[in-house]
């Protein structure tokens, strides 16, 4: 005990920096090396200490630590190798090959990495050897896949993430397949497969639990598929969906997944010219736990899009490429989306300085994009930057918004102090004098100035940033022990 007395305690110690940083690796260490019982290896290692003194247990500890530890960097190294790079690792030497076969590494695989070069029979034998692991599986865009494969994925019967997308060899007959074992699934993507009606049907009756689901492109389902969705056991559990591109889907298929799906909370519609209000309003009718919209490229929404959406409480709307949202969806975002926190409405020209004024009493505001808004001027970003939002802003997107200049700028430098990411391509009206502005910015990480009208000489003190200099930039993200910021000019 009077040996014991003389060991500093780690508990009373005063650690500086790099001390807690090493009594943390430490601990870690003590865990890896005896993870079912860390407290009891540390009390015997203790217990050592005070019968043999420190010296003579010191260098145990460090080269069971050492080792530990190489390990540890090893496995976190192969956690990050394709397939075949692994597969040459193990051929380095018998260490590496057994850390090559630790379960960890198998839980998420990724066959997309090597889609080129995967076959059937290595699918087979890797997911047979490790198929109680296996949670992850992505297989996007192997192309050489085929009914040995798929009868292999629905032996793993822990899966609950799997990515099928472009896969030209699935159809309804594969997921008949895979559908026979994989209970557990939450996360599907179909994304530009052949999948039909089947497909649809089996979904509703064999997977139960799935909670994310992208069918985005795939064009041979009809909206009678989409009813199977609410029959049965049915995919009652969605709450994210993906319907980008399957422009075949008409108001009568999206009133089919409402009675089914109520609980999508996520819904992504991209790219899908026949997109409409109706079909809006048929959803929403039941769906009322939307969160989150993204409608890029569907030009035929119109304001009543946003009145059917009032119901829901919306914290990210995204909308791209229309000409009939006007100021009103930005006073109908501002009554009934007090939560809101992603806004992105870029190429939206019927959207001005009111709109803005209209949100800017909304407090929770992070990410405002408005590109290629070009009714939007000064105006309308002092109201917004001044408002509830302007010391809170994250990410601001101000391209091609050609009536923006120097005063603009000013404000933002003024009044978003936590702003990380700032956009002003094509500004043209923005001026060496508005750039000089933003030297105080501390917060800012990248700002994109191509096509705005600063000197060669504001254009070299900003390309400084990137090297850190503190004159333009006082303080900047510290990241990985590198200074970091991202100036685009």
């Amino acid at each position: 005990m009077a040996k014991f007395r003389h060991v500093p305690s780690i508990c009373t110690m005063e650690c500086d920096g790099s001390e807690n940083f090493f009594l943390q690796v430490l601990l870690c260490g003590v865990i890896v090396m005896r993870p079912e019982d860390p407290l009891t290896f540390l009390e015997e290692k203790l217990r050592g200490i005070m019968e043999k003194g420190l010296d003579a247990v010191l260098w145990y500890i460090l080269n069971d630590f050492v080792c530990a530890m190489w390990f540890i960097i090893l496995n976190l190294i192969f956690r990050y190798v394709n397939l075949v790079d692994l597969a040459r690792c193990a051929q380095v030497s018998q260490t590496w090959m057994l850390l090559t076969q630790n379960s960890s590494l198998w839980s998420d695989i990724n066959f997309s990495s090597v889609k080129h070069k995967v076959q059937d029979q290595i699918v087979v034998n890797i997911l047979q050897k490790w198929r109680p692991y296996v949670l992850h599986l992505n297989f996007r865009g192997c192309y050489s896949l085929h009914w040995p494969t798929f009868k292999s994925i629905s032996e793993c019967k822990n899966l609950q993430d799997l990515n099928l997308s472009e896969c030209q060899g699935l159809n309804d007959e594969s997921m008949r397949l895979v559908s026979e074992g994989c209970r557990a699934l939450l996360y599907l993507n179909l994304l530009y497969t052949d999948i039909t009606d089947g497909t649809l049907r089996l979904l509703s009756s064999s997977f139960p639990n799935l909670q994310y689901l992208s069918l985005a492109h795939c064009r041979k389902f009809t909206d009678k598929g989409l009813l199977y969705l609410g029959t049965g056991k049915g995919c009652h559990k969605l709450i994210y969906l993906d319907l980008s591109g399957c422009i075949q889907i008409s108001v009568d298929g999206f009133r089919n997944i409402a009675r089914g799906c109520s609980g999508i909370q996520d819904l992504l519609i991209n790219k899908m010219p026949t997109l409409t209000d109706r079909c809006i309003q048929a959803l929403v009718e039941k769906c009322q736990q939307i969160v989150s919209v993204v409608f890029l490229d569907s030009p035929h929404l119109s304001d009543t899009t946003f009145k059917a959406l009032a119901e829901c409480k919306l914290v990210k709307v995204s909308i791209e490429g229309n000409s009939q949202i006007t100021d009103l969806s930005f006073k109908l975002m501002s009554k009934f989306c007090p939560y809101i926190r992603h806004i992105h409405v870029a190429d939206c020209q019927k959207i001005t300085d009111a709109g803005l004024e209209m949100i800017s009493p909304l407090k929770h505001i992070l990410v405002l994009n408005i590109a290629d808004c070009i009714r939007i001027s000064d105006g309308g970003i002092r109201s917004f930057v001044q408002g509830s939002s302007g010391t809170k802003l994250r990410e601001l997107n101000l391209t091609n918004c050609i009536r923006v200049t120097d005063l603009s700028v000013t404000e933002i430098a003024q009044r978003c102090h936590e702003l990380t990411y700032l956009n002003l391509r094509y500004c043209e009206n923005v001026t060496d004098a508005g750039i000089e502005a933003l030297g105080n910015m501390s917060s800012l990480i990248s700002i994109d100035l191509s096509g705005t009208s600063i000197s060669d000489m504001v254009d070299s003190r900003v390309m400084k940033l990137q090297k850190g200099d503190a004159s333009i930039c006082v303080s900047l993200i510290w990241t990985a022990c590198c200074l970091k910021v991202h100036v685009v000019s």
